[in-house]
């Protein structure tokens, strides 16, 4: 049959195969294992790795040869075992050997703890007598050598949030962070630039151990920002190229912000390039805010100068904060609005004197933004404040009204509302010359009969409304309250000292009848209380303060009147020499002096005559018949004005509720007399010591020093007296020509005392008569009203 003849190919050839036996079985080669199964540790130099591969290959031709002994012997020793081979339990139970616990990793600070600089000064010392002149492959060595010090260390967070500023550089012992810095410094600028580049490279791979890299990275970053800035666009291409994979784009980063340690304007340039394009990605979100805050709190106390944040740059962060569409969540958004003034002193109030004109047309387009509708009044505010600033926002406000007429009505009305609490500085003349400018143009452009722009009507409204508000007069009700405070106090005193106490004064009855002297006397009590209770406490104390006081302080004083008292004789001595120097010049000084007076005495002989003609006879005529007039009128109006006083005392005193602290004066004056004898007890001590200090004092000035000052002054007195003498002679001289000339020329007609006087009293009369009446309404109207 068919199926006698059918064969299982699997069987025969396993027949086959098994009929060949162990012979049949091809011996393993070892080199093959050692190259699949070998692992490949990380070299520290790159030298080392060239020296590993010399070895590998070495050692690999020396297993090829040895390849058959080892299968002979491995032959031997399968025989040997298979012989001695115990038997299986019947039980089944086989015994496992017991697990070894793998030793816990050592963590970075540890592994840094570890590092010794003669490693390092070691490996750059060799790489240096191998290449004397590659100054890159030095740098380079000691960077590798540095990342294989940490095998298995990666860190969790890659920006390091919850470590402080300069880890993980500060974790290195100082001698070798010293030795990279150093070896940095060393290293051409233009090498350090392309190391940045490479290790850059390296370190977004995420290939193996990074850590080594990060520290070099950040040493460089910090000391040479400028690298960071020069290759900007490279981090921005590795942004752009990782934005998806989130731990090396926070590398990218990471390494950026480190060079805004020592260079506010760098770190502000890399923060506006490369990290705000991406803020409102919440993956990178919290980072990029916390690097601008930890950027400004750095430089917070750093004296900024020239255009850290010019005016384009600043209105882009502006634009970016107050953007509705910025994709920031709300804590966020609160986190970067707080670090927004901060932003605004950096780059406005830099230099406001210069800067607030660049920033005035910036912010005055952005008022009709509707993006910006809840920032309205912080914009207003800044123009104000620009224009108290720079006078110059006024010229270009100018320039901007008739093209901006509803940003213009805007701030009209900003201004008009809040032109009482407007800045100090603000010229309140620009600004009238300002409006009266926009109300010209108003007028032209009304007079053209064009069609009038949008926010025309408003603008004119809004300049005849500031211009109405900036010419009214505001009353001064601070000033005439303290006026009205100090007269009242004025008329009780007055009251109390006319009536001999207060009780029997017009204020004392007023306060009985109303019935608010119980509450002034229980305020009285106790204020009387409360200042009982600090006298006590001073009685008791100020003696034990001012004994440790005069103790520490009697010294010194002492000290102070000796060196006093010889530098008042020094330069009594000394003025001795001065005035023996002055003499000579006074003398010639009064010399020409005199001639100059003679001179003039001489040249007004014409004015002196006729003045002595003129003058005595007005004089006789004022000495005999306006003189008692006068005196008689001015009597009259003292008597007058003292009815009048005593009357509206009175009529207030009767309308008017007035709280008097303290009624009782005698009361008072024995308090006050208490006090004063307690003090004079407590300050015993000071007098004690005043008493044996100051008579020594006063002993030494009365034997040295009041004669020569007596001397001094009676010289001084009698020069001065002298000097009146003359100057008094010389002005009643003139004062008898002027009188003549007065009476001669100018008291006539019209003028002539007799008119004056007729004049004076009539006046004096109608002014009286218009008194009387205003008494007697003022009075009728406040009896309506207590009615």
């Amino acid at each position: 049959m068919a199926s006698n003849g059918w064969e299982t190919v699997g069987k025969k050839k396993s027949a086959k195969n098994s009929a060949k036996g162990p012979k049949a079985r091809k011996p393993l080669d070892v080199s093959d294992q050692i190259e699949s199964t070998g692992h490949i540790s990380l070299s520290e130099t790159n030298f080392q790795l060239f020296n590993d591969m010399e070895s590998r290959k070495l050692q690999k031709q020396n297993n090829q040869k040895s390849v058959v002994d080892q299968n002979h012997d491995n032959e031997a020793i399968d025989k040997k075992a298979a012989k001695n081979k115990p038997k299986k339990k019947t039980n089944g139970a086989a015994e496992s050997p017991k697990a070894t616990k793998p030793s816990k990793p050592l963590t970075f600070e540890q592994l840094a703890k570890e590092l010794k600089v003669s490693e390092f000064e070691k490996v750059s010392d060799e790489t240096k007598v191998k290449f004397p002149d590659m100054p890159l492959i030095w740098l380079k060595d000691i960077a590798y050598f540095l990342n294989g010090k940490f095998p298995n260390v990666e860190p969790e967070d890659v920006t390091f949030a919850d470590k402080s500023i300069d880890y993980p550089s500060c974790a290195l012992p100082g001698n070798v962070l010293d030795f990279i810095n150093r070896n940095i410094r060393q290293c051409p600028q233009p090498i350090l630039q392309l190391i940045q580049e490479q290790l850059l490279q390296n370190l977004v791979k995420m290939v193996g151990p990074t850590m080594g890299f990060r520290i070099m990275l950040q040493c460089i970053s910090t000391q040479y920002p400028a690298f960071t800035v020069n290759n900007i666009q490279k981090f921005v291409q590795h942004r752009i190229s990782y934005s998806n994979r989130q731990p090396v784009c926070l590398t990218i980063l990471w390494v950026a912000s480190q060079s805004s340690k020592r260079d506010l304007k760098s770190g502000i340039n890399i923060w506006l390039e490369l990290m705000l394009p991406i803020i409102g990605q919440k993956a990178y979100s919290k980072f990029i805010i916390d690097s601008l805050r930890t950027l400004l709190e750095l430089h917070s106390n750093t004296k900024i100068t020239g255009d850290v944040l010019d005016v384009k740059k600043f209105f882009v962060i502006f634009d970016t904060i107050h953007s509705p569409a910025n994709g920031l969540q709300q804590n966020l958004q609160k986190q970067l609005e707080v670090l927004y003034p901060k932003l605004k002193l950096i780059s406005i109030y830099n230099n406001p004197k210069t800067n607030a004109s660049l920033y005035f047309p910036y912010l005055f387009e952005r008022l009709n933004s509707d993006k910006l509708f809840h920032q309205r009044q912080e914009l207003l505010e800044e123009l104000t404040k620009c224009l108290a600033s720079d006078v110059q926002s006024f010229s270009v406000w100018r320039t901007l009204y008739s093209q901006n007429l509803t940003q213009s009505a805007q701030l009209l009305v900003y201004l008009s509302d809040n032109y009482r609490s407007l800045p100090s500085t603000l010229s309140k003349k620009l600004l009238t010359e300002t409006v009266l400018s926009f109300r010209n143009t108003n007028d032209d452009s009304r007079a053209e009969g064009k069609p009038l722009k949008e926010g025309h009507e408003a603008c004119e409204a809004q300049c005849e409304t500031l211009l109405t508000t900036m010419s009214s007069w505001k009353f001064p009700i601070k000033s005439t309250l303290l006026v009205l405070t100090i007269l009242l106090a004025v008329l009780l005193a007055y009251d109390t000292k006319s009536h001999g106490s207060f009780q029997k004064s017009y204020t004392g009855n007023l306060l009985k009848q109303t019935g608010t002297l119980p509450v002034v006397e229980q305020a009285y009590n106790k204020i009387e209380t409360y200042s009982l209770i600090t006298y006590s406490w001073l009685s008791v104390n100020v003696p034990v303060y001012w004994k440790s006081v005069s103790a520490v302080i009697s010294p010194y004083l002492n000290t102070f009147w000796a060196k006093f008292t010889e530098v008042m004789i020094i330069l009594w001595n000394s003025t001795e020499s001065v005035s023996a120097v002055i003499s000579p010049y006074l003398n010639t000084f009064w010399a020409k002096f005199t001639e100059v007076m003679i001179i003039l005495w001489n040249s007004t002989e014409v004015l002196r005559n006729w003045i002595h003609k003129t003058i005595p006879p007005i004089l006789e005529t004022i000495t005999d018949d306006l003189v008692p007039k006068l005196q008689s009128f001015l009597w009259q109006i003292t008597s007058q004005m003292h009815t009048y006083f005593n009357i509206c005392w009175a009529f207030i005193l009767k309308n008017a509720t007035i709280v008097f602290i303290s009624p009782y004066l005698n009361t008072f004056w024995a308090k006050f007399t208490e006090v004063m004898i307690i003090l004079w007890n407590s300050t015993e001590v000071l007098r004690n010591w005043i008493h044996k200090t100051i008579p020594p004092i006063l002993e030494t000035i009365t034997d040295d020093l009041v004669p020569k000052l007596q001397s001094f002054l009676w010289q001084i007195t009698s020069q001065m007296h002298t000097y009146f003498n003359i100057c008094w002679a010389f002005i009643l001289k003139n004062a008898t020509i002027v009188s003549n000339w007065l009476q001669t020329n100018v008291l006539t007609g019209s003028l002539a005392p007799e008119n004056i006087q007729k004049v004076l009293i009539q006046a004096i009369d109608v002014l009286q008569t218009y008194m009387w009446d205003a008494y007697q309404w003022t009075a009728s109207q406040f009896k309506a009203l207590t009615n």
